[in-house]
């Protein structure tokens, strides 16, 4: 059982597999909005959820310990962005990428802190040879490729418990449909608009296959 301390919404189905390629090349999503973003294929289409193989690439990432989703991610999004602003040992501005991945590793019950690993997706030119961050509490990440249970939904996000109902969904869904083999000690979540964009957000969980 996903340790989020929500109780259990929605039940979905799994489809068949279409092997479609998604991006991978420079035929990036809509919702990356002409930003670069991690290319990955889609192996398999769900009812509400899709399965997807994602490329090895690195992020620029920084950990923050705190009990509210919200805090701890506009912490660690603003270190992130300082150190894309220039805040590197090379002095380099580095182009924004998307999406804003956030891995969520909840803590042990309602009353404790959770871990919140926040993720700038380093942009292609930058991928063999990212900037060495001056803060030593940025680091970079080299994220081998990786299959994940993706659900996808709309809105502005005002909480963290809008991300943990969702969360909670799909975890459902893939229980529902038979699928065990997902990280059910944390999940990611994925943000793909700038916070001034108020009307046709994209936003999405990633639960990892295991």
């Amino acid at each position: 059982m996903l340790q989020l301390y929500v109780l259990p919404l929605l039940v979905l189905s799994v489809c068949a597999a279409d092997n479609r390629l998604v991006y991978r090349d420079n035929d990036k999503p809509a919702f990356c909005h002409k930003l670069d973003c991690p290319k990955y294929s889609l192996l398999t289409t769900g009812e509400g959820f899709e399965v997807r193989q994602y490329e090895a690439a690195k992020y620029s990432s920084t950990l923050v310990s705190a009990m509210d989703y919200k805090k701890a991610s506009y912490k660690g999004f603003m270190k992130l962005f300082d150190y894309i602003q220039g805040d590197n040992e090379q002095g380099v501005e580095v182009a924004m990428a998307a999406p804003v991945a956030v891995k969520v590793e909840p803590g042990q019950g309602p009353a404790c802190e959770s871990n919140y690993t926040v993720n700038f997706f380093v942009p292609f030119a930058d991928q063999d040879s990212p900037p060495v961050p001056k803060d030593s509490t940025v680091f970079i990440t080299p994220m081998p490729a990786f299959t994940a249970y993706v659900s996808s939904f709309p809105g502005y996000i005002f909480s963290g418990a809008t991300w943990t109902k969702h969360a909670v969904e799909l975890a459902d869904a893939l229980t529902a449909s038979n699928i065990t083999n997902f990280e059910k000690s944390y999940y990611y979540t994925a943000g793909y608009d700038s916070p001034a964009t108020l009307f046709g957000r994209h936003n999405e969980i990633w639960m990892i296959q295991v």
